[in-house]
């Protein structure tokens, strides 16, 4: 006996997520792929991330998605199947799944439908498109027609989607393409100005993620290995969290300033329900220790972090299956 499962994704710059109704969280990897030059499959996710800055000529290891959305429509859809063949490995019954796939809100129709194509392609059956601070709202239960002003801002690999919501829509709403990747870079600049050591993305990301998650403990100094760009040689450098703090510091400065403005453009009608409810934090910016309390003392509004800020949108879109009406307002008819 064939049968239909339901799957939500998070295609992000980042990072790929992807849920299911009966387990939860099935896949969580690198939006990652590997290929040869004449286009053919060597790997995906985490293997591929493995891979990067490593291989010989014949490979090449590329992130098919920038800021949010696909830049290289090709590798996205190998990417896409390869990962949705291996959730559906256990289940070589199912037929194809019915897919809620989250979305920037700043994303092109053009863009939309290259999302929409690469779903189809890779072995989707019907695609439902949210936006993702919509998708995030849903993770907390707090996206019903009843719900009056929130806010939630989402801080991802590739794009800050920052939307304030009431009644089930979002009533005004701004994408960034200031996220985690700008954090990276501004990091393996500061490292190559401070200490003139070349270091690449991969390290920068490493060590943001080791100094500066709200949940590291007292870890304040990592050791990373570069090119020492006077010498040309390898040279081993402590980096501090004072060190990271003060690259992205510019960074979390212009999300923040971005919250405000919204904030400042929105219906006061709206502003006492969204400093009753307070901003909902997600995406893997939100773990960082200094996001939170600069908007806190920025904006004076109490700030919520979701439990599991790297799912929050595949864990939200999940939950389109459970609302018939919504399933009309986002299906995605084939054209």
């Amino acid at each position: 006996m064939r049968f239909r499962e339901n799957f939500s994704i998070d295609l992000g710059t980042t990072n790929t997520v992807i849920c299911t109704r009966k387990k939860g969280v099935v896949l969580s990897e690198p939006s990652v792929i590997a290929i040869t030059k004449d286009n053919t499959l060597v790997e995906a996710g985490i293997r591929a991330k493995k891979m990067l800055g490593k291989t010989p000529q014949s490979i090449k290891v590329i992130r098919p998605l920038k800021d949010g959305v696909i830049s290289d429509y090709d590798a996205t859809t190998m990417m896409v199947e390869y990962f949705l063949k291996k959730v559906m490995r256990d289940n070589p019954s199912l037929i194809k799944p019915k897919v809620v796939a989250g979305i920037p809100i700043g994303a092109t129709e053009v863009e939309k439908k290259a999302l929409f194509d690469a779903l189809k392609e890779s072995g989707a059956g019907e695609v439902f498109l949210i936006p993702e601070p919509m998708a995030v709202a849903l993770s907390l239960d707090f996206e019903t027609k009843e719900s009056f002003g929130f806010m939630v801002v989402d801080i991802g690999g590739g794009t800050t989607e920052i939307a304030i919501m009431s009644l089930g829509s979002i009533v005004i709403s701004k994408s960034l393409d200031v996220a985690g990747d700008e954090m990276d870079e501004a990091i393996v600049n500061y490292v190559k100005e401070q200490y003139s050591l070349s270091i690449g993305l991969e390290t920068a990301e490493r060590i943001k993620l080791s100094l500066s998650s709200a949940n590291t403990g007292t870890v304040n100094v990592e050791k990373v290995v570069g090119i020492d760009i006077t010498t040309g040689l390898p040279k081993e450098q402590d980096i501090s969290l004072n060190d990271v703090l003060e690259a992205i510091n510019p960074i979390i400065k212009s999300i923040v300033s971005n919250v405000r403005f919204l904030i400042e453009q929105t219906p006061p009608e709206l502003i006492s329900e969204i400093y009753r409810n307070g901003i909902i934090l997600s995406g893997g910016g939100s773990m960082l220790k200094e996001i939170d309390r600069k908007l806190n003392q920025e904006i004076g509004i109490k700030i919520l972090k979701v439990s599991e800020p790297l799912n929050a949108v595949a864990i939200g879109a999940l939950k389109v299956f459970d609302d018939i009406e919504l399933q009309r307002e986002l299906r995605v008819v084939e054209t």
